[in-house]
């Protein structure tokens, strides 16, 4: 989902990360100038964000550094299928304080090639003498029932408020040396867990305090089996009473068997 400062669902977007005061709260988005069949493709603004993209819908390819109009080609005609690619934002000139137009890509790849920047979220292209970065204006105006700042390219270290110069991009590019597969996940977290049969078996001359405190109702001598014990019997009151009449009986015979002997002189 596009974040807080563009709060529609389309995407790709890209917009500015500070809603700059927008009234309705809707962000600004870059936006080709005009209306219907009035669109300037030579000419672009920082505009409301609007519901459904239109012409404020941008994405960033991030293999080949360029921003490109979702919407509309270079000529400014509407893109009907997903064969045709929309045109190219290019500078006008490397200077600060250039405009911007809509262009055919890779026209002139020295005008329309922007880097963006991941710790700050700004989009650069490199200038005759400075690094440029794309850049709002503080001038807030009308646009019908919208509203519109100008956008241009801007001395980076001439902005002394980022939020004129910090964007939102979506989705986020891929970050260059930066490998996301490797990060832990839910899965690998799980996988990493014990199971519950252990892979070694424990010594049985050191009892694991542990072992008690399994919530399985089978057997703790499932978990362990070397712990097992050998010759438990497992009986009822009625066979224990049993065993000790046995017991008895036997002590009876023995003695009668070592009286015997006595008087015999055995």
């Amino acid at each position: 989902r596009v974040t807080a400062d563009n709060p529609y669902d389309w995407s790709p977007s890209i917009s500015v990360s500070d809603n700059l005061d927008e009234p309705d709260g809707s962000g600004f988005c870059i936006d080709i100038a005009g209306f219907g069949s009035n669109l300037n493709c030579n000419s672009l603004q920082a505009h409301s964000c609007k519901s459904q993209g239109s012409d404020t819908q941008f994405e960033y390819d991030a293999a080949a550094k360029t921003i490109r109009s979702v919407n509309y080609g270079s000529d400014c005609s509407s893109i009907s299928n997903t064969q045709q690619q929309g045109g190219c934002v290019a500078a006008n000139a490397l200077d600060d304080g250039s405009d911007l137009r809509i262009s055919q890509c890779g026209s002139n790849a020295q005008f329309e090639t922007f880097e963006f920047n991941f710790s700050t979220g700004q989009l650069t292209i490199q200038g005759a003498t400075a690094l440029l970065c794309l850049a709002v204006s503080d001038d807030l105006s009308q646009a019908g029932p919208f509203w519109a700042r100008d956008l241009y390219l801007a001395d980076c270290d001439s902005i002394s408020d980022s939020k004129y110069i910090s964007w939102t991009i979506v989705p986020i590019p891929e970050e260059p040396g930066v490998d996301r597969s490797s990060a832990p996940s839910r899965t690998t977290t799980l996988s990493t867990m014990p199971s519950k049969t252990p892979s070694t078996v424990p010594d049985t001359n050191t009892p694991n305090p542990t072992a008690t405190l399994h919530t399985s109702s089978e057997p703790s001598t499932n978990y362990y089996p070397s712990m097992a014990p050998t010759a438990v019997p497992t009986s009822s009151s009625g066979d224990h009473s049993c065993h000790h009449l046995k017991m008895i009986w036997n002590c009876i015979l023995l003695t009668s068997f070592l009286t015997l002997a006595w008087v015999l002189g055995l």
